[in-house]
């Protein structure tokens, strides 16, 4: 499935997984990097794009914002 369609997923709190992007329904993650996550309080917490290495993570980021619009923008997300 494609990027957009694994964020949606995400958004609906499903897995999915396409060409280098999964959810697992409580966090997506690009390649291996972790770049978004559910909040124990149901909050999604969304890397920024500033951080990302390379145009294709930037890309994956932009399609879970573009799912999850009230997602909080962090620049690190902690592994718990």
């Amino acid at each position: 499935m494609n990027a957009q369609t694994v964020a949606e997923r995400f958004a609906d709190a499903r897995r999915g997984s396409g060409s280098n992007i999964m959810s697992t329904g409580d966090r997506v993650y690009s390649y291996e990097m972790l770049i978004a996550k559910r909040t124990p309080k149901g909050a999604v917490q969304v890397i920024s794009v500033k951080q990302s290495p390379t145009r294709t993570t930037s890309r994956h980021i932009n399609c879970v914002l573009g799912a999850v619009p009230d997602a909080i923008v962090v620049d690190t997300l902690e592994h718990d």
